[in-house]
C-alpha cells in the first residue's frame, strides 16, 4: 500500500472519530466523513447508520483495482462490512440534461438525525433522498415554525416539513410534482408521528399550487423555497431554472406571505446569487456562513442560504394569474401595488420599466387563451433586449460615422485667432532692462570707517590686584607636631609572654573510670519494663463530652 492510501485510511479514521463524538449526544447516525480532501481521491465518504455510500465525483470513474482500494479501506477504518459499502459514481452533466435510475433495486436505510427518523435510498438514485449539507437550515427552520403556517414548496422528502412540524408548527403543506417523493415525505412525517390533515403532502405542479392559492388567497407565515436548479419534467408545461425564474418566483410569493412573514431561500448551484435590487420588498440577509454543515470542506457544491423578510407587496408577475380571475380586479390590484412600489424601482432603466408595462397590460386583457400568453412571456424579455442591443450598435454606428465625416472636412474654415498678427517677444519693452545696474562694489559700507578698537589696550578686569603665592599661604597643620607611631606605647608590650610548652597537659587516660566502662546491649531494660511517660492528651473543643439532657420519661 503506498503512502497516499495510507494517508487517506487516516483521514476516514480520524474524522470519522471526530464527526461520531460531535453527534453523539444528537442522537445522529448519518454524517460526511471524507469530502474530497485529497487530489488522488475526489470521492465523497458519508456514513449511513451502518452502511457506507461511496461517492466517485471523477470524469471517468475510478478504475478496478483504485475503486476497489477505496471500498476496502472505507470498511476496514470505519469498521463496517464491505457487504455494507456502496460505490457509485455521479457523472456531470451536460447542458440541461436529467439524471435517470441509477440501479434497479432499491436499499432502503432507516437513519436518524437529530432524533428525527429519516428513509434514505442508496443505490436507486443519484441523491439518496436526505442532503446532509443541509442539516443546520433544516434545523433552523423547527427552531422558527412554533405556532406558524408553513409552505413547503419543491418538497422533495419532506425533511423541512418535519422539523417545521416538530418545531410546533399549527399547519405545514409540502408540494411536490413527484408522487415517489409525495409518498416518501408523507412516510417520512408518519415515522414521527406526524399525519393528519394539519401536516399536508400534496402531489401538484408548485407553479400550479401558487397560481390556486393566489387565487384563493391563502396566507402563510414562512414559506420554504429549496428548488431544483433545472427541470423539464414532462409533467411540467415549462421548464424550470431557478437564475431565470428566482424573481418572479419570489415576487409571486410575496402575495402569498403575511408581512413580516419569511422565506428561505437554499440552492446548491454554483455561482447562483440573489439580486437585492431586483427584490426591493424584501429585507435579504444571507445566513451561509452560519449554517454550514460539518464534515463539508468543499465550498464549491454546498448549499446557500438567504432569509427574506417581507416588508411590502410586489405586483404579481402576468404567468401566476388565473385566467378565472376577474380582469378589473387584477387591474386594480396591479394598480395599488404600482403605487407601493419603491424609488428605487420607478427610477430603473426603460428596458425594465417597458417590461413592467407589458406585464400589466397582460394582466389587463387576460382572455380565455392566457396559457399560450404566459408561455410567450417567458422569451418575451430575450427579444426585447436584443432589439434594444441593435438599436444602441446602430446608434454608435451613426456616431462613428459622424465622427469620421467631421474629420474629413475641408480645413480652410476660419479659426478664431488666426487672423492675429503674431507678436515677436524679442521686441517688446523689458522692465528692468533700462535701469542703471548699481555698482555693489563702490556702495558704502556700514562699519568700514569706523576706527578698529585694539583689544589689547582695553584695561583688564583683575590685572592690577596683585597675586597671591600659594606657596607663602598658610597652611593649616603645618605647625603642629606631627606624633610618631613607633614612639606609642603599645597595649600589651609589657606583658611577659607565656611559655605554653610549660604549662601543665592533662592526662586523658586518667578519667573516671565511670565513663570507660562499657554498657553492655545485654544489661539494657527490655521495652517493657521501661517506665513509661505520661503523655498529656490534647484540650478538648468546647462543648466535648457534654451529656445531653435526658428526656423526660412519658407518664404511663
Amino acid at each position: 500500500m503506498d503512502y497516499q492510501a495510507k494517508d487517506f485510511g487516516k483521514l476516514l479514521k480520524n474524522n470519522a472519530l471526530t464527526m461520531r463524538r460531535l453527534f453523539q449526544s444528537t442522537d445522529t447516525n448519518c454524517m460526511r466523513v471524507y469530502d474530497r480532501n485529497m487530489e488522488e481521491f475526489p470521492v465523497t465518504v458519508d456514513l449511513w447508520a451502518q452502511w457506507v455510500r461511496i461517492t466517485d465525483y471523477s470524469e471517468e470513474g475510478l478504475d478496478d483495482r483504485k475503486r476497489d482500494l477505496v471500498m476496502d479501506l472505507a470498511g476496514r477504518m470505519l469498521y463496517v462490512p464491505i457487504e455494507k459499502v456502496v460505490y457509485h459514481h455521479r457523472r456531470k452533466r451536460t447542458g440541461r440534461e436529467q439524471h435517470d435510475v441509477q440501479e434497479p433495486v432499491s436499499t432502503l436505510v432507516e437513519v436518524m438525525e437529530q432524533g428525527l427518523v429519516f428513509t434514505v435510498d442508496l443505490t436507486k438514485r443519484v441523491d439518496t433522498g436526505l442532503f446532509l449539507d443541509h442539516m443546520p437550515t433544516r434545523a433552523l427552520v423547527g427552531s422558527m415554525s412554533y405556532g406558524l403556517r408553513v409552505l413547503n414548496l419543491f418538497s422533495y422528502t419532506g425533511s423541512f416539513s418535519v422539523y417545521a412540524a416538530r418545531g410546533g408548527a399549527v399547519q405545514v403543506d409540502s408540494v411536490d410534482l413527484s408522487a415517489t417523493y409525495t409518498a416518501w415525505a408523507e412516510a417520512n412525517l408518519a415515522a414521527n408521528g406526524f399525519f393528519g390533515p394539519t401536516y399536508r403532502c400534496i402531489n401538484a405542479d408548485a407553479f400550479e399550487y401558487v397560481k390556486d392559492a393566489l387565487d384563493e388567497k391563502r396566507i402563510y407565515d414562512l414559506i420554504i423555497f429549496d428548488p431544483p436548479s433545472f427541470s423539464n419534467s414532462r409533467k411540467m408545461e415549462h421548464d424550470f431554472d431557478i437564475v431565470r425564474d428566482y424573481v418572479r418566483w419570489l415576487h409571486a410569493l410575496s402575495a402569498l406571505l403575511k408581512k413580516g412573514g419569511t422565506i428561505i431561500v437554499s440552492s446548491s448551484l454554483g455561482g447562483f446569487s440573489l439580486d437585492k435590487s431586483a427584490l426591493g420588498g424584501y429585507t435579504i440577509e444571507e445566513r451561509t456562513q452560519d449554517l454550514l454543515a460539518p464534515g463539508f470542506t468543499r465550498r464549491s457544491g454546498t448549499a446557500r442560504t438567504w432569509v427574506l423578510t417581507k416588508e411590502r407587496n410586489h405586483t404579481i408577475p402576468a404567468i401566476f394569474r388565473n385566467s378565472r380571475k376577474n380582469t378589473e380586479t387584477a387591474h386594480n390590484e396591479a394598480q395599488m401595488d404600482e403605487e407601493e412600489m419603491s424609488k428605487e424601482e420607478k427610477n430603473k432603466p426603460e428596458v425594465k420599466e417597458a417590461t413592467r408595462s407589458e406585464e400589466i397590460m397582460d394582466q389587463t386583457f387576460l382572455s380565455e387563451e392566457e396559457d399560450d400568453v404566459w408561455t410567450l412571456v417567458w422569451d418575451d424579455e430575450p427579444e426585447q433586449k436584443a432589439e434594444v442591443k441593435k438599436e444602441r450598435a446602430r446608434r454608435s454606428e451613426s456616431r462613428r460615422s459622424s465622427s469620421s465625416d467631421r474629420s474629413r472636412r475641408d480645413d480652410s474654415r476660419p479659426r478664431r485667432f488666426d487672423d492675429r498678427p503674431r507678436r515677436e517677444y524679442d521686441d517688446r519693452p523689458r522692465r528692468y532692462d533700462d535701469r542703471p545696474r548699481r555698482d555693489y562694489d563702490d556702495r558704502p559700507r556700514r562699519y568700514d570707517d569706523r576706527p578698529r578698537r585694539d583689544y589689547d589696550d582695553r584695561p583688564r578686569r583683575y590685572d592690577d590686584r596683585p597675586r597671591w603665592e600659594y606657596d607663602d599661604r598658610p597652611r593649616r597643620y603645618d605647625d603642629r607636631p606631627r606624633w610618631d607611631y613607633d614612639d606609642r606605647p603599645h597595649r600589651y608590650d609589657d606583658r611577659p609572654r607565656r611559655d605554653y610548652d610549660d604549662r601543665p597537659r592533662r592526662e586523658y587516660d586518667d578519667r573516671d573510670d565511670r565513663r570507660r566502662v562499657e554498657r553492655a546491649f545485654e544489661d539494657r531494660p527490655k521495652r517493657d519494663e521501661r517506665p513509661k511517660r505520661e503523655r498529656k492528651a490534647p484540650p478538648k473543643p468546647y462543648g466535648f463530652g457534654a451529656k445531653a439532657p435526658r428526656k423526660a420519661k412519658r407518664e404511663e
